[in-house]
C-alpha cells in the first residue's frame, strides 16, 4: 500500500494559496517537471479576467534561481495533468508574426513566485523533455508568475483575438504608461548612435543619476542592439530588426526586476532611445511594439 500512498502525495496535492507558496518555496520551485496551474491574469490592466485558466513547467534551479516556461494553451478550466503535459511553451508572436523565443523565464528561488497569479495550484509531475531543457537557452527575462501569466494571455489574444488585443493595447498607451512617438526624431544613422552616449542625461555629476553599474548596463546594452542592427545590413527586414529591439528591452526587463530601478524618468530615457534606434534601423513603427514588450 505504501506505493499507493505515495502516488497519492504525488499527483492529488491540493490547491496552494498564493501566501502559501511565497512562505514555503521549495514546495512549488524545487522539483523539475512540477506543472502548477492558475487563473490567467487579463492582458492588460484596465481589462477584466478572461476566465482562462494557464499553467507552467518547473524546468529546473540552479545558483538561487528557478527556471520555468509558460504553457501554450489556456483553458476554460484549471487544466488536468494529461492536458498541460501535452503542450509546449508560447512561442512570443506578438507584434511579430515571424516567431520570437519561447516564454522562458527565471526568478529568485527566496521569492519565488513574487507577485503570484490567481488561484495558483498543483496540477503534477512530467518529466522534463529534451525540447523542454532546450528552452533554456531561450531565458532572456526575469520575471514574476504573475508577469509570466499575463505574457501568456496577451499571446492568446494575440493568436486568437488579435482585433481585441490591439484594441486593449491602445487603451492601455493612452491612459496608463506613457506613449513612445517618433514624429520629431532626427534622421540619425546607426554609425552616429554608436558614436553619441546614449544616455547624457545619466553623465558623472548628476544628482538623478542612476546607479553606475545600470548606466553601464544600459549603454552596453544601446551598444548592442546598434551593432547587431548594422550587422543585419541596410536591408534589414521589419522582423529582424523586431528580434533585435525585443532582445534589448528583454535586458532592461532583467534589470529591473532584479533590481527595480526603471521609474518615470529612466523608462522615458531608454523608450526614446529605443525609439530613435527603430527610426535609424528603417522600422519607426516597432517603437510602438516595443512598449509592450517592456516590463517597466
Amino acid at each position: 500500500m505504501s506505493w499507493i500512498f505515495h502516488l497519492r502525495q504525488k499527483w492529488l496535492r491540493p490547491t496552494i494559496s498564493a501566501s502559501a507558496v511565497r512562505e514555503t518555496p521549495a514546495q512549488t520551485g524545487g522539483e523539475p517537471g512540477m506543472i502548477l496551474s492558475f487563473e490567467s491574469p487579463p492582458a492588460f490592466a484596465h481589462m477584466p479576467p478572461s476566465g482562462r485558466y494557464g499553467a507552467i513547467k518547473i524546468l529546473g534551479t540552479d545558483e538561487g534561481w528557478i527556471r520555468y516556461g509558460v504553457l501554450d494553451m489556456l483553458w476554460p478550466e484549471p487544466p488536468t495533468i494529461e492536458q498541460a503535459a501535452a503542450r509546449q511553451f508560447w512561442r512570443r508572436l506578438a507584434f511579430d508574426d515571424t516567431g520570437g523565443n519561447r516564454l522562458a523565464y527565471s526568478f529568485g528561488a527566496a521569492y519565488w513566485p513574487g507577485k503570484a497569479a490567481p488561484n495558483l495550484s498543483v496540477v503534477g509531475t512530467r518529466k522534463v523533455t529534451r525540447p523542454e531543457s532546450a528552452c533554456l537557452g531561450d531565458m532572456t527575462s526575469i520575471a514574476s508568475l504573475f508577469m509570466a501569466a499575463r505574457a501568456g494571455e496577451r499571446e492568446w489574444l494575440w493568436r486568437h483575438e488579435r482585433a481585441l488585443f490591439l484594441t486593449a493595447w491602445r487603451q492601455d498607451e493612452a491612459t496608463g504608461s506613457p506613449r513612445t512617438t517618433t514624429g520629431n526624431l532626427a534622421i540619425k544613422r546607426l554609425d552616429d548612435l554608436l558614436r553619441e552616449d546614449p544616455f547624457p542625461q545619466w553623465s558623472d555629476g548628476l544628482v538623478s543619476m542612476p546607479p553606475a553599474t545600470f548606466v553601464t548596463m544600459a549603454r552596453a546594452a544601446i551598444r548592442k542592439t546598434c551593432l547587431d542592427l548594422k550587422a543585419l545590413g541596410p536591408r534589414r527586414t521589419q522582423s529582424q530588426t523586431a528580434h533585435v529591439l525585443r532582445q534589448c528591452i528583454d535586458r532592461f526587463n532583467a534589470a529591473h526586476a532584479r533590481d527595480g530601478i526603471i521609474e518615470t524618468e529612466e523608462r522615458a530615457a531608454i523608450m526614446a532611445v529605443v525609439a530613435q534606434i527603430a527610426t535609424s534601423a528603417g522600422h519607426a513603427d516597432l517603437a510602438e511594439a516595443a512598449d509592450t514588450w517592456r516590463e517597466w
